[in-house]
C-alpha cells in the first residue's frame, strides 16, 4: 500500500467511508520536485519531501509568486497537505496559498487557503470540505478530485526576502 497512517494528523484515523478520517499519508516515490524559483543550489524544491527538515526549498529573494510542482509515481485524489515551514532564518513566512493538479493538458485549480503560520510550525490544509449534520454531530467529508499524480503549490505574495518550506506531506485516496 501506498499508504500509511504513521504520522498523526488528527484526520486520520483510519476510516474507509469517505470521511476525512479516511485519509492517508502517500509514502510512495515523489518523481520530480521543481520550482519555478530558487535561492541557489542546494535550495531546490525535492528537498521537501526527504523526512528532513534540516534540508529546505527557498525561492530567490523577491520573487514574486513561486510554485512547487511535484510528480508522484502513483495517481492519487488529493484531500490534504501538510506543510511545514523553515526551522529558522529571516524568510517570509507564507500567508496565503493557491493549489493545483495537471489533468493532463492544463492546470486546475483546486483552492486557495490562508496560512497562519510561524516558525516550524506544521500546518494542516483540507481541500474542498463538505459537512452533513447526522443525528446533531456533524460530519465532514471531502470533496474527491480527480486522481493525478502531478500537483502544484503557488505562494502568493512578492516577499522583500525569501519563501521557504522544509516539508510537505501528502494526503490523498
Amino acid at each position: 500500500s501506498i499508504y500509511t497512517d504513521r504520522y498523526n494528523t488528527g484526520y486520520n484515523k483510519g476510516k474507509t467511508d469517505g470521511s476525512i478520517n479516511s485519509m492517508k499519508e502517500y509514502t510512495g516515490n515523489v518523481i520530480s520536485a521543481t520550482a519555478s524559483s530558487i535561492y541557489d543550489t542546494g535550495y531546490e524544491a525535492i528537498n521537501c519531501f526527504n523526512s528532513n527538515t534540516g534540508s529546505i526549498w527557498s525561492s530567490a529573494v523577491g520573487a514574486t509568486n513561486p510554485a512547487i510542482d511535484f510528480v508522484l509515481s502513483q495517481e492519487i485524489s488529493l484531500r490534504s497537505l501538510i506543510l511545514r515551514g523553515r526551522l529558522d532564518a529571516p524568510t517570509e513566512m507564507i500567508t496565503l496559498a493557491r493549489f493545483y493538479y495537471w489533468n493532463g493538458s492544463s492546470w486546475i485549480y483546486i483552492d486557495t487557503k490562508r496560512f497562519n503560520q510561524s516558525i516550524d510550525e506544521q500546518q494542516v490544509y483540507l481541500f474542498a470540505v463538505t459537512t452533513e449534520n447526522k443525528n446533531g454531530q456533524y460530519v465532514y467529508y471531502l470533496n474527491d478530485f480527480p486522481k493525478s499524480n502531478t500537483f502544484r503549490i503557488q505562494i502568493v505574495g512578492s516577499p522583500t526576502r525569501a519563501f521557504c518550506l522544509s516539508t510537505i506531506k501528502v494526503f490523498g485516496k
